[in-house]
């Protein structure tokens, strides 16, 4: 460990006192694995998740379009609850199981938006919220 590191856990320890895990402890978790040191790191929490789908049924099965799916299940899993807004819902049965990204396990709420905005052109058209 470097001496600026060693600064840095530091000055952490003393910010963080009544954390519940020290930075000392978060830096220097690891575990040896065939021959190699490989440090230990937390999973994600949340306790809310807003996610974006293409379809969804009731139950909260759900289908994305494109690189929605590299997000949405991972934010699924990791909330305690979780809201989709989806841009069709369908009726339970139209999904085929096969095809389920995320299972609605994991969905609390399922919300219909038909024709959401495009985050895409908002930014390019520099729209800002009134305040």
């Amino acid at each position: 460990m470097t001496r600026s590191e060693k600064e840095i856990i530091e000055e952490a320890k003393r910010s963080l006192k009544d954390e519940l895990y020290s930075a000392e402890i978060y830096f220097q978790i690891s575990r040896m694995f065939k021959d190699s040191e490989f440090v230990l790191e937390y999973g994600i929490k949340a306790d809310f998740s807003l996610v974006k789908c293409d379809t969804a049924d009731r139950y909260g099965n759900l289908l994305y379009h494109a690189t929605a799916r590299n997000f949405g299940p991972i934010m699924c899993t990791a909330a305690k609850i979780t809201i989709v807004q989806a841009r069709s819902i369908v009726d339970a049965g139209q999904i085929d199981p096969e095809i389920v990204i995320t299972p609605g396990i994991y969905v609390k709420k399922v919300v219909e938006i038909n024709n959401p905005a495009n985050e895409s052109k908002l930014v390019a058209d520099e729209m800002r919220y009134p305040w």
